[in-house]
């Protein structure tokens, strides 16, 4: 009976919490579209990523006000759809404060601590919770298997931990720091717990854990090549920011959606090895043909006299034949890492 009333009393909170994030979400919709004249100065692209900003926001709060609604009754699915709300009503919070302001601050960094404690406590249960053994069983290094365990017991997970994060946002936010000292230890902590539950689950609890890899996983490679395109002053449209943002979002929503609903319908270590392979050795190409026509062509026109175009062709042939082995190599190397991501379970 008690188990029963805790699980009626979250989903009561995970959709109180769902609300509360589209009631705000339109709420700042409804201010930036009434002061849009505001906006008039801003050109296109500005204007279309502040639709993709807060159309994310949007998107995601109905989002996870279907999964409270609609889920299976999942401890773990509604404490993730409550995460992703407290992620929605933090930048909500922040995007209605002062940019600078002391109370921006103070209010960015009390609201992030409490979502990063309620993001950690949701991959301690999602798809199943966690327990010391199953840590011991896994965790092979004693300090890391020390600090796991440690954050099981609510008083440090929700006090301690919360207070150290929050005193490192307010350390980051008063003194302009760039390194995101907090937003790292959330991760680590966050990637430890997940695959804590990869190896514990069965077939449909793991392909859901490979879901939300594969959105961090996505994420990372898509910040990686706009930040190449940056770093090599590759692309200079305005548009490229918006076509990012616009990923981004339907990369957040694809990960929520399907590591809850649809986590058993594909094979999902294939789906992980293609974007794997191909985003790095993508990456690889930008990183190498960008680095080459920077460094080296120029001094080799410079040199020898040889045309762009023809040294471009010649450069861009070489990759392909040096490409296509490595793609083999790696596809073989990933093969036997999801081999049973999506085997059925033994009965």
């Amino acid at each position: 009976m008690d188990i029963l009333k805790k699980h009626l009393t979250l989903k009561l909170l995970t959709r109180v919490v769902c609300l509360a994030a589209i009631a705000l979400t339109a709420y700042v919709i409804l201010v930036l579209l009434r002061d849009s004249h505001n906006l008039t100065g801003f050109i296109l692209p500005d204007k279309l990523g502040y639709l993709s900003y807060y159309g994310r926001l949007l998107a995601l709060s109905i989002m996870t006000l279907f999964v409270a609604y609609k889920g299976k009754g999942s401890k773990g699915a509604y404490l993730l759809a409550s995460f992703w709300a407290g992620y929605i009503l933090n930048n909500d919070i922040s995007s209605m404060l002062i940019a600078g302001s002391v109370v921006r601050i103070l209010a960015d960094a009390g609201t992030s601590a409490i979502v990063a404690a309620l993001f950690i406590y949701s991959l301690q249960n999602f798809p199943e919770p966690i327990d010391a053994a199953g840590i011991n069983s896994i965790i092979k290094n004693k300090p890391l298997r020390r600090y796991l365990n440690w954050l099981l017991k609510p008083i440090n997970l929700w006090l301690y931990f919360a207070l150290a994060i929050l005193a490192l946002y307010l350390l980051i936010g008063f003194t302009k720091m760039h390194f995101p000292f907090a937003d790292l230890i959330i991760m680590i902590t966050g990637v430890l717990f997940m695959a804590i539950n990869y190896f514990r689950s069965a077939s449909k609890g793991r392909n859901s854990i490979l879901w939300f890899f594969w959105g961090v996983l996505a994420l990372i490679l898509t910040d990686t090549f706009f930040s190449l395109l940056d770093v090599f002053n590759v692309a200079q449209s305005p548009y490229i920011h918006v076509f990012r943002s616009f990923l981004e979002t339907f990369i957040l929503i694809t990960t929520l959606f399907m590591s809850i609903f649809f986590a058993d319908s594909f094979d999902t270590g294939v789906i992980i090895k293609r974007t794997l392979v191909n985003g790095f050795l993508f990456l690889l190409i930008i990183l190498i043909y960008n680095t080459a026509e920077h460094y080296l062509m120029h001094t080799i026109n410079e040199h020898l006299e040889i045309n762009d175009a023809f040294a471009s062709s010649l450069l861009s042939g070489v990759l392909i034949l040096a490409i296509r082995p490595l793609h083999h190599k790696l596809e073989h190397f990933l093969d036997h890492k999801f081999k049973n991501a999506h085997m059925p379970e033994r009965s």
